[in-house]
């Protein structure tokens, strides 16, 4: 499919591939056994509306997901759903079924992400072997490197779209490449701590 996502920057074109079924899906996860329950990230195509899928972890049942909204000109979209921690608190691994309750079930790709308490991180952060910052007309940044992977981190490519200097958290400078804008960094691969 190649569209634009909803919002402030809707002509940034993306093209990847989009799945449809009404069948179930099934796939399994690592996560953190210290969490406070996991977040399921769906990136879909909203071009239908009322799309839904019975949530199943473990064999248990998590609930009903919901798109209830549809978009047949900006047709990418971003869905959250909550797995409670009762159902992956002390896991290692997460079996989770997709049963399509509505119109076909759309996906790109899935991403997981463990809720997990703050921590204080004291190990070094691996150097990269290279590192690539690409500007954007429409005022973000691209920044891709490779390397080494570190224990708890699966972050491969970030896109900054702004931030003011000096924000923790929001980016890093990088040699040669102007401080960002006034807008928030988005990751666009959810790292998961145990990788």
């Amino acid at each position: 499919m190649t569209s634009v996502y909803e919002g402030e920057h809707d002509d940034t074109v993306l093209t990847d591939q989009v799945r449809s079924t009404q069948q179930p899906i099934k796939f399994s996860v690592k996560v953190d056994p210290g969490n406070r329950g996991v977040t399921l990230r769906r990136t879909s195509d909203q071009n239908a509306a009322g799309q839904s899928a019975k949530v199943i972890v473990n064999g248990k049942d998590a609930g009903t997901g919901l798109q209830p909204p549809g978009n047949d000109r900006q047709r990418w979209l971003d869905d959250n759903y909550q797995l409670p921690p009762a159902l992956t608190f002390g896991r290692t691994k997460l079996e989770i079924e997709l049963r399509p309750t509505g119109p076909s079930w759309t996906a790109s790709v899935y991403v997981v992400q463990s809720l997990v308490l703050p921590y204080d991180d004291k190990r070094a952060p691996v150097p990269p072997v290279t590192a690539t910052a690409t500007g954007r007309t429409n005022n973000a940044i691209d920044v891709r490197w490779t390397g080494r992977r570190e224990r708890d981190r699966a972050v491969r490519r970030r896109r900054l779209e702004g931030g003011r200097p000096g924000e923790v958290g929001r980016h890093q400078p990088v040699a040669g490449v102007p401080a960002p804008g006034p807008r928030a960094a988005r990751d666009l691969v959810v790292p998961d701590r145990r990788g």
